[in-house]
């Protein structure tokens, strides 16, 4: 007869309170989409194209090399 394998009960519940713990942290700190550009980074030139009911093109350039984020 073959042993039984048995999954350790405190491995077990650390893993619960480790996933526990982790679901919180990630699901309190939020994303934050908002811009932190400085004001050489503002889009000028913007241009729309190709719009439909749930997408668009969108282009536009800037003074300086910045970082940039669309919200809807």
């Amino acid at each position: 007869m073959k042993p039984e394998k048995h999954f350790p009960t405190i491995l077990g519940l650390l893993l619960l309170v480790a996933g526990v713990a982790g679901g919180v942290i990630l699901t309190n700190n939020g994303v934050d989409l908002r811009s932190k550009a400085g004001g050489d980074c503002k889009p000028v030139t913007i241009q729309m194209a190709n719009v439909t009911d749930n997408s668009a093109d969108i282009s536009f350039l800037t003074s300086a090399t910045c970082l940039s984020t669309l919200k809807n």
